[in-house]
């Protein structure tokens, strides 16, 4: 009986030994990195196919010949025909990896090429580099040399790098009465701190603001007075004392305001209350306000102050004192606020608590452009925890439907009637100036886009 295809070695030794597939494995080359994780198994089971189908064809051949057909002649005779194995595999092998053999041998060249190329590119730079110090070195000694030989008085002289600054100080002119105890300021823009003086001096009886000596350079000036604040750059040059008089604006004057504004008809506006009905507490407006003023003397602007004030308009007049409610839980609960937090950016959009002692009739301002927003409250009568000089106010804004009252805002126009308003506080009537506050809108309130109080500032559903 002959035996299985299956059963035929794939190899052989010298003495014509039959060996294993293992065998056959390592007489491979040595596995390579980028070598496919099949190949070896492929490249055995496409041999296995052959000398299969070879040994099968050469026992039929030798049977017909009537030689013997014994396993080792069969295999003898298909060595003789179909080649060492095992140097075929070699070859299938490396044929499979001569692409990535051959990419690996050309980036290694270019490598090196690259590698001689920088050496030799940094051998020439420094021999040049070396040959320029060289050079520079001569040229420095010569140079030194005949600065040796010239006469002391021919060496010009070192500028001193302290400069005397002092700043004097006057009301209103440059002829004026010396201004006494104002702080001056010396701000350095050279990014080293001054050794030799102090950065704040205040005037004396004569109105000299005296830093001694400061280090040449650039410098900012400031001086916040009572008329306003100047900030003026100072450059300060070796060898040029600086010395400079200026005149100080007065306080500006003050005038008393007081405000008009008619209770609002929102017994048709669109609440968003449980029985959609407005708020049962009295109208009240939150007002915000600020005051700024600049005057010029001798081409130098003086800024006022601008800060920002808030005060609540009733019936019976303004108060003053005013505190926002800190939202916590025993707060919101407390003043009936539902329990519900709100983001940074409704911030605004909190009660507050007014003192009743604070109120007044007329508010006292400076003189120039006013510019004012407000906000309608109302009262909550029935807040619990409050004594009697206190009461609580809540914004309109947050019972009020916001898509009514964007819908009646698109079809209004702002003028100088509708807020922000920006007036003019004049000092110089007897009588409080009157401001009339237009305050029966509901299109005036916002929603999202609210009108700016300051270039920096707003929120909180101003009109």
């Amino acid at each position: 009986e002959e035996p299985a295809a299956s059963a035929v070695p794939l190899t052989h030794s010298a003495d014509q030994t039959p060996m294993s597939t293992h065998d056959l494995s390592a007489k491979l080359p040595p596995p390579h990195d980028e070598e496919p994780a099949q190949l070896r198994s492929d490249i055995l089971d496409e041999l296995q196919d052959h000398l299969i189908c070879a040994t099968d064809r050469e026992r039929r051949r030798l049977q017909l010949s009537g030689r013997p057909a014994d396993a080792v002649t069969v295999w003898q005779s298909v060595i003789e025909r179909f080649g060492d194995p095992a140097a075929l595999a070699r070859r299938l092998w490396f044929d499979a990896m001569k692409g990535r053999l051959m990419t690996q041998r050309v980036l290694l060249g270019a490598v090196s090429v690259g590698v001689l190329a920088l050496v030799g590119w940094m051998t020439i730079m420094s021999r040049t580099l070396t040959s320029v110090i060289d050079q520079n070195q001569k040229a420095t000694a010569a140079i030194l040399e005949h600065m040796a030989k010239e006469k002391p008085s021919q060496l010009p002289s070192k500028p001193s790098e302290l400069v005397p600054v002092k700043f004097t100080l006057t009301q209103k002119t440059s002829d004026g009465i010396p201004v006494i105890g104002q702080l001056v300021h010396m701000i350095s823009r050279n990014g080293e701190a001054l050794r030799f003086a102090k950065l704040s001096e205040t005037t004396n009886l004569y109105g000299v603001a005296d830093f001694g000596v400061l280090e040449y350079g650039i410098y900012e000036l400031s001086i916040p007075s009572i008329g306003g604040t100047l900030t003026e750059e100072i450059i300060l040059r070796p060898e040029r004392p600086m010395d400079l008089k200026i005149a100080v604006p007065a306080a500006p004057a003050k005038g008393q305001v007081k405000f008009e504004f008619a209770p609002p008809d929102w017994a048709e506006w669109d609440w968003i209350t449980e029985d959609h009905k407005p708020p049962a507490g009295e109208p009240v407006l939150l007002v915000r306000y600020s005051c700024s003023s600049e005057v010029k003397i001798d081409n130098r602007e003086w800024i006022g102050a601008d800060d920002t004030q808030s005060i609540v308009l009733g019936a019976d007049g303004i108060y003053t004192g005013l505190i926002e409610v800190v939202e916590t839980q025993h707060s919101l609960a407390q003043f009936g606020g539902g329990g519900e937090s709100r983001n940074n950016d409704e911030i605004e959009n909190v009660d507050r608590l007014i003192d009743i002692t604070s109120r007044i009739d007329t508010l006292t301002l400076h003189q120039g452009p006013l510019r004012l927003t407000a906000e309608w409250l109302y009262r909550v009568d029935n807040a619990p925890g409050l004594d009697a000089k206190q009461f609580l106010v809540r914004p309109v804004s947050r019972s009020l439907n916001p898509d009514y009252a964007r819908s009646l805002k698109a079809t209004q126009k702002f003028d100088r009637f509708k807020f922000p308003l920006v007036l003019d506080v004049d000092p110089a009537t007897t009588q409080p100036q009157v401001i009339h506050v237009p305050s029966n809108d509901p299109s005036t309130f916002d929603g999202d886009e609210l009108p700016l109080l300051l270039p920096t500032g707003g929120g909180g559903g101003f009109f």
